[in-house]
């Protein structure tokens, strides 16, 4: 619509980072390069392997930044640029360098000139495709013959797990039956006259291999046993296969009993079996008990007495320093000083009410500070407030200057040209001079007063009108209205409502006096209209819905119905009219 082109250069390069919020920084880099860039310009979408990191890179051909708007681009909102868009892309990389080491490599950066276009970019690490990674499990897996065993069934049990994960647990005890196989072989080398082996599922009475080995105290990996059951089991179970899943969840039960049981009661029996054969010993050991409790009751008595006696000179300490006039922060770090020192000794209930203390005391300062806060925005937004309105006096000012020099040259250019014209030919010169002289004096009067158009922006904020609640500019909605009424010669005029997808209210008025013709052919007489046209048009462009407009079709009577469609919704749905103004 802008007459913008968008080149997005064919890429490569994977990246490790979250799909969703990479996709948000390029389009929200993008969008930004759109609104900058004049029409005829031109952006570019791209990116670069670094070595470390891939750099996706967004170039435009707009009107660029100076090194003071670059300074200061990632740090606060620019008024009618680049805003909260660019801060949440800069949110984004700093969240994932703390994430890990790897993130590391992440950046965000602008590089401009004024006039010359800007280019944004940012840095992820570089990934490996998914896909590559069970390839090169199964090449080395089958790459050489003397691979360790046990470390064929770890890959295999790796692969259980995952594909019960998947939920695809055919496949599970298929990679099972492996793990098994590869088991059973390291078995094989170490015992070779050992004939009892791991079966996936057996239907006999005899001990299970596993079990057995664990009670000869045979060597293997029996953790990756026990988790290799436990799958198995999970997948058993997820098929129904109620026999395989009964064998495999009773090993799996049994050995983790036994491997976890605690070997150590037997040696603590002994112990206290020779403990009770000397007798001696233990009534000395008795005697000494008795004298530490005698110690221990006289210690706790006055300790008691201690501590109640210090905590009551930290209750008098708290309200001395509650009922100073120190501001709320001192209060607070006083108590935390006092909280510091032997806290741990105060009985609950009192660090109970301590601690609700502390956080009233968090509460006003965290209250004061947003006050304070509060009532800084509000100056700021003050001061911001008088500004735009010097700024609008001013543009008003020239643009009036503007308008006036162009009436009155207006009325005063064309009759002397006409009175050249109409004299002998020895005028020509001067008439091709001041023909010139007022092209160009025109020209500039006109781009001045375009220019300070260009300055004022709408306000995009909630509208309540005739039942709905409109976004946009409220001066501006209201103005529209009141073009229709004066366009019309009736005094009130009735209007439906009409709601599309929450977001857009359509006014369907119908002008019963105003006969039907093409309202939006430039003309003096359809100026009105036009100013409308334009007033919807900005009412779309400044909240980004692109459906709102104005319509105009012939009604049965041959009258004119306006369908005026605004950014909104309704509130009441009764029918409702303009009321004369």
């Amino acid at each position: 619509l802008k007459g913008i082109t968008q080149q997005v250069h064919p890429s490569m390069d994977v990246v490790k980072a979250d799909k969703t919020l990479t996709l948000f920084m390029i389009n929200t880099l993008a969008d930004n390069a759109r609104k900058f860039t004049s029409e005829g310009g031109e952006v570019t979408i791209e990116s670069h392997d670094t070595g470390d990191a891939v750099e996706i890179s967004i170039t435009d051909t707009g009107m660029g930044l100076d090194e003071e708007e670059l300074e200061g681009i990632f740090k606060h909102k620019i008024s009618g640029g680049h805003g909260f868009g660019l801060l949440n892309c800069k949110g984004i990389i700093e969240k994932y360098r703390k994430v890990s080491q790897i993130f590391q490599v992440c950046t965000i950066q602008a590089e401009s000139k004024k006039g010359e276009g800007s280019r944004f970019s940012f840095r992820l690490p570089k990934g490996v495709l998914r896909l590559l990674l069970p390839l090169f499990c199964l090449c080395s897996l089958t790459a050489s013959a003397d691979t360790d065993d046990i470390l064929k069934a770890s890959v295999y049990t790796d692969s259980v797990y995952s594909n019960n994960i998947k939920q695809q647990y055919r496949k599970s005890i298929a990679f099972a039956d492996s793990a098994i196989i590869h088991l059973n072989r390291d078995h094989q080398k170490v015992y070779p006259d050992d004939d009892q082996f791991l079966y996936l599922l057996e239907l006999s009475a005899t001990e299970p291999a596993e079990i057995n080995w664990f009670h000869r105290h045979l060597t293997t990996n029996y953790d990756m046993i026990v988790f290799l059951r436990n799958e198995v089991a999970v997948a058993a179970l997820a098929l129904h296969d109620w026999q395989l899943y009964q064998y495999n969840n009773k090993v799996y039960t049994q050995l983790y009993k036994e491997k976890s049981a605690d070997d150590r009661l037997e040696s603590y029996v002994s112990v206290m079996q020779r403990s009770e054969s000397n007798k001696s010993i233990a009534m000395v050991l008795l005697i000494i008990f008795l004298l530490l409790i005698l110690v221990a009751y006289y210690f706790l008595y006055y300790r008691h007495l201690i501590h109640y006696r210090f905590c009551l000179e930290q209750v008098e300490q708290i309200n001395s320093m509650l009922l100073s006039k120190e501001n709320d922060e001192s209060k607070l770090e006083m108590l935390n000083k006092i909280m510091t020192v032997g806290n741990s000794k105060w009985p609950q209930n009192l660090l109970s009410v301590v601690e609700q203390i502390q956080h009233a005391l968090q509460d006003s300062v965290a209250f004061n500070q947003t006050q304070h806060l509060t009532i800084e925005l509000s100056e700021d937004e003050l001061r911001r407030t008088e500004y735009e309105q010097q700024k609008l006096y001013i543009s008003n000012n020239v643009m009036d200057n503007c308008l006036s020099t162009l009436k009155h040259e207006t009325m005063y250019y064309p009759s002397r040209i006409r009175q050249l014209i109409d004299g002998t030919d020895a005028h020509l010169s001067a008439i091709d001079e001041l023909v010139s002289y007022y092209k160009d004096l025109h020209t500039l009067l006109s781009a001045q007063a375009m220019r300070q158009m260009e300055t004022v922006r709408q306000e995009c904020k909630a509208v309540t009108l005739y039942g709905t609640r409109l976004t946009g500019d409220e001066c501006l909605l209201r103005y529209l209205f009141e073009i229709i009424q004066k366009q019309s010669v009736e005094k009130i005029l009735e209007m439906e409502l009409t709601e599309k997808d929450g977001r857009y209210v359509t006014f369907h008025i119908q002008m019963k006096q105003l006969p039907f013709r093409d309202l939006f052919v430039p003309s003096l007489e359809n100026i009105p209209f036009l100013i409308c046209r334009q007033i919807a048009r900005d009412n779309g462009e400044a909240t980004n819905l692109r459906g709102c407009g104005i319509t105009a079709e012939s009604a049965d009577n041959g009258s004119t119905l306006l369908h005026v469609t605004l950014a909104g919704s309704i509130q009441h749905h009764e029918p409702k009219t303009i009321n004369p103004l």
